[in-house]
C-alpha cells in the first residue's frame, strides 16, 4: 500500500484518489521504524504525503507547526519521531 501506484490503489479500494492519497501516506510514513499511526496523522495533518515531502524539514519546525495547528504542546518525543 505505501508504494502502490495511486490510481491502481484508489480502484482497488474502491475509492476517490483523494482517500487512496491519504491512505497511501498513513502507510508510506508507517515504515519509517520511528513513525507510528499517530504520528502519521500528524504528518498528514501538516500537509505531507510522502517521505519525500517530509525529509528534508527541520523535526523542530514541524513540530512548532503541529504544536500551533493542534492547539496544544506535544510531548518532547514527538519531535523526535519526527526528526526520524
Amino acid at each position: 500500500t505505501a508504494y502502490m501506484d495511486l490510481s491502481v490503489l484508489a480502484h482497488t479500494l474502491g475509492s476517490s484518489l483523494e482517500r487512496a492519497a491519504y491512505i497511501k501516506a498513513l502507510a508510506q510514513f508507517q515504515t519509517a521504524p520511528s513513525i507510528g499511526p499517530k504520528m502519521a496523522q500528524c504528518a498528514v495533518d501538516l500537509g505531507y504525503y510522502s517521505l519525500g515531502d517530509i525529509k528534508h524539514e527541520s523535526g523542530a519546525d514541524l513540530i512548532i507547526r503541529l504544536e500551533k495547528l493542534k492547539g496544544y504542546w506535544e510531548d518532547p518525543c514527538a519531535e523526535d519521531a519526527l526528526r526520524c
